[in-house]
């Protein structure tokens, strides 16, 4: 294999990931903020409402956080302090910036690491989230999920930045 079918198939892997995440906060977003219109409704009709939708409600929001900052990484979508790379001259910049995404991916992996073995440990368990009543490493897998590929997505920006100190503001994985 050459290098540019590599490449290709990389980037079709990074798009297909891309893709799965927007879709996902998309339809998980629209999902629970209908079932939390319902609840509003019902609730001011004076009626019980869904005991579950606290609980998922947290999770959507847990859950969606996670994966929208890992997207973030990708369209350099996060706030920075970037008084200290504007004073540096464009290489320092670019080095310092590097070292910033090496050691926040370094930290994601880290902690995508223990995330994994959290969700595994829930699953041999065998917890359920008290009111939804379905399994506790459901969610714990798409946390786990997005905290990997925020730190992947750190790696490759450390590396983009290196490669192209000027470059555009989206990564090109």
């Amino acid at each position: 294999m050459n290098e540019s079918s590599i490449g290709s198939q990389v980037k079709k892997l990074f798009d297909s990931i891309e893709s799965f995440e927007r879709s996902f906060i998309t339809i998980f977003t629209l999902g629970v903020g209908a079932i939390i219109l319902y609840e509003i409704v019902i609730r001011n009709l004076g009626m019980q409402g869904l005991k579950w939708i606290d609980e998922l409600g947290r999770v959507m929001l847990i859950t969606t956080t996670l994966i929208g900052s890992s997207m973030a990484v990708k369209h350099k979508g996060h706030m920075i302090m970037d008084v200290l790379y504007s004073v540096l001259d464009v290489r320092r910049g670019a080095m310092l910036r590097s070292l910033t995404y090496v050691l926040s991916g370094i930290f994601y992996l880290y902690l995508a690491y223990y995330s994994i073995e959290w969700t595994m440990r829930l699953m041999r368990l065998g917890r359920t989230m008290q009111t939804i009543n379905l399994p506790a490493y459901i969610a714990w897998v798409a946390v786990s999920f997005a905290i990997a590929t925020m730190g992947l997505r750190y790696l490759v920006a450390a590396v983009k930045e290196l490669l192209d100190p000027q470059g555009p503001g989206e990564l090109k994985e």
